[in-house]
């Protein structure tokens, strides 16, 4: 029996492998039920919402204006409830399809209205209560593509079809949740040979360390990969089976892609390409203080720790010029492709003309914001320098850690 055979049972027979595995699968049907949950009441509570603020702002806005009508601001309160109103009618009146279009209108009103504010007025806005008007910028340019394509409109937060689903799922996966998971089941490949005390045996039976290391890491990669796809299509198919396949072209939006855009069905592969070259640099890492420390739990909270506080340091702006070359800029690999928007459901302009242009659906701008490469104004932090980047330091570690092994103060 070789070395990739045993390293194979001696995972399965683990019963706390086992168990995580269970626990994960379990955890997928919860995400998903979540999900559905979370868009259906949605559904009901934007309804809801709406429905009210016509009525409310049918019998205000007359009253409101009467009173300003010596203030000198009623002209503009009229415009401005004129422009809520007609929002508000439009979505309550909408045809199935045409949401975008009124969501590509009050993005267009935000833009205007901050546009047309005085210098010193804007320069004293709350970024809590105006967020950057990049946000509104990105949703027309996601709605007009959406027409292109003959789209429709969806949130990227939440999902109940495979393509949503999974969309929202790789987030998440690909992150440093799913770095501290694939470490803590899969990242033993030296520690769980100090700590049965068979690494001796093993350097006993095989005369080429490399030969040890590669089998080890081997093993452990094709773990990686089989459970990785299977995490995929499995949430895809569960997503699919209940709602649908969904839309496999919906363009996410990556705003240094050469089209400022990337189709779903492009980001899944790609995000996982990239992943995958994370996880071989990760263990690697891992590896090296396996073999000062013996121990996996020390390891594994050393390795945590270090890869966690590396990422943050590597985002700083002072280290802009060389984070193309830090394979710890890619650590968060989702990252590298969209970005997170965090913004209110909706762009209030109410503390100056009372009026509010709701973005509806607080979900749909989730994927509005700046990823990476934008955040540090550095164009060369993509998908293509990751992979290079990754794998090179990925080799160089290996060497390193063939040369540790060597020494026979480290066994």
């Amino acid at each position: 029996m070789n070395i990739s055979q045993v390293k194979v049972l001696n995972f399965w027979r683990d019963k706390k492998n086992i168990a995580i595995i269970c626990i994960y699968i379990v955890m997928i049907f919860s995400f998903f039920v979540y999900n559905d949950k979370k868009i259906e009441q949605e559904h009901e509570l934007v309804t809801q919402e709406m429905e009210e603020k016509l009525y409310i702002g049918n019998i205000h806005a007359e009253k409101t204006i009467i009173e300003e009508q010596f203030s000198g601001d009623s002209v503009n309160t009229l415009a401005a409830f004129r422009l809520r109103n007609d929002y508000l009618q439009n979505w309550r009146d909408r045809k199935i399809g045409d949401f975008q279009l009124i969501e590509k209108k009050t993005a267009s009103n935000y833009l205007t209205y901050l546009a047309a504010l005085p210098v010193e007025i804007k320069d004293t806005l709350d970024e809590d209560e105006f967020p950057p008007t990049i946000y509104a910028d990105n949703k027309v340019k996601q709605i007009e593509q959406l027409n292109k394509q003959n789209l429709l409109l969806e949130s990227s937060r939440y999902g109940n079809d495979g393509s949503s689903f999974l969309t929202s799922i790789l987030y998440f996966l690909t992150s440093f949740l799913g770095i501290f998971l694939f470490l803590f089941l899969f990242g033993d490949f030296l520690s769980s040979d100090y700590e049965r005390q068979t690494i001796r045996l093993m350097f006993t039976t095989i005369t080429d360390k490399r030969s040890y290391l590669l089998h080890s890491l081997n093993v452990t990669m094709i773990h990686v990969i089989v459970f990785f796809c299977g995490s995929i299509f499995f949430s895809f198919g569960l997503a699919t089976i209940v709602g649908g396949v969904g839309q496999l072209n919906y363009p996410l939006i990556s705003p240094m892609h050469s089209s400022f855009f990337l189709p779903a069905s492009s980001y899944w592969l790609q995000v996982s390409f990239l992943f995958i070259c994370v996880l071989l640099f990760v263990f690697l890492c891992y590896g090296v203080f396996t073999l000062f420390m013996k121990r996996s739990l020390l390891s594994l909270i050393c390795t945590c720790s270090f890869l966690f506080a590396m990422n943050k340091l590597s985002l700083l702006p002072y280290f802009r010029q060389l984070a193309p070359f830090n394979p710890f800029v890619y650590l968060e690999a989702s990252n590298i492709f969209v970005g997170k928007d965090f913004t209110p459901a909706y762009f209030s302009t109410e503390a100056y003309v009372n009026v509010e242009y709701e973005m509806v659906v607080e979900n749909l701008n989730y994927y509005l914001g700046n990823n990476v490469a934008t955040v540090l104004e550095n164009p060369t932090i993509n998908f293509t320098t990751g992979l290079i980047v990754l794998l090179i330091s990925s080799f160089l570690l290996f060497i390193g850690l063939n040369l540790l092994l060597k020494r026979k103060s480290i066994i």
